[in-house]
């Protein structure tokens, strides 16, 4: 930082990045940020797009609940309303109102963004996929390999994912079941989500190898892919005569002037 000759500004609302988010059983889920600029204290809400979480209590890098820090110190910050991505920006406000309207707009950014991906579709067939996961590295390990699978006719979607077992909301989401894919990579469904599963004949799937998940995507891809067919034209003959004719079958004598007839 000296040869840089990076500052901070202490003043400001901390800004910076995640390093890692889990979900604890205890805790709720949480997150692990580095603060690039400004300094975090108590009181203050912490958005990471479309993420909140109200910093009632701050960890440093020691574990030790802390009340304030400033930049280029690591802190763990629990109880965010959603599992946060890895390397996602954080922002840091002394208003919730004002982290409410950030919120707010990433959200309209990303459904503009999606609206004007519209225009762009391939005509594949979309195969959604809904991923839980036990832990947020084996979320972002798997996104990146099921990315790598390719089809002419068809791809997949992730629509929904996190951390934590299969709910009953996770199923509910599901809004063409003869289609969606439900994945747990190293965890369980609840009871509630296995019954509404069956009752709308939504398989669910369970891996803890990520070759062996990606083998099995592949297949089912393949099954799941449009069907088209084609008709090979091998030959074609301009009729000279028409001969005798019967209710099933007609003789006719003529010329091949294309390709071949056997």
């Amino acid at each position: 930082s000296e040869m840089e000759n990076l500052q901070g500004d202490m003043s400001k609302e901390a800004s910076g990045f995640v390093i890692e988010a889990n979900l604890d059983s205890k805790r709720g889920i949480q997150a692990s940020l580095v603060i690039k600029d400004g300094t975090l204290t108590n009181g203050m809400t912490v958005a990471i797009e479309d993420c909140i979480c109200s910093t009632r209590i701050i960890e440093n890098f020691l574990g030790k609940i802390t009340k304030e820090e400033t930049f280029s110190s690591p802190v763990r910050v629990f109880g965010f309303d959603k599992l946060p991505k890895v390397g996602a920006e954080f922002r840091s406000f002394k208003n919730k109102n004002d982290a409410l309207k950030y919120k707010e707009d990433w959200q309209n950014k990303i459904i503009k963004k999606e609206t004007l991906g519209v225009a762009e579709e391939t005509g594949k067939k979309i195969i959604p996929i809904i991923l839980k996961a036990d832990v947020c590295g084996s979320l972002e390990a798997i996104e990146k390999e099921i990315k790598k699978i390719k089809n002419e006719g068809a791809e997949f979607k992730i629509v929904n994912q996190g951390v934590g077992p299969i709910s009953e909301s996770d199923i509910k989401n599901v809004s063409d079941s003869s289609n969606a894919i439900i994945i747990g990579f190293n965890v369980k469904a609840d009871k509630s989500a296995i019954e509404i599963a069956q009752k709308r004949g939504i398989t669910i799937s369970f891996f803890d190898i990520i070759y062996k998940m990606t083998g099995w995507l592949e297949l089912e891809m393949e099954k799941l892919r449009p069907r088209i067919e084609t008709v090979e034209t091998t030959g074609k003959a301009k009729i000279i005569r028409a001969f005798s004719r019967t209710k099933e079958r007609q003789i006719v004598g003529g010329k091949v002037i294309e390709g071949n007839m056997i």
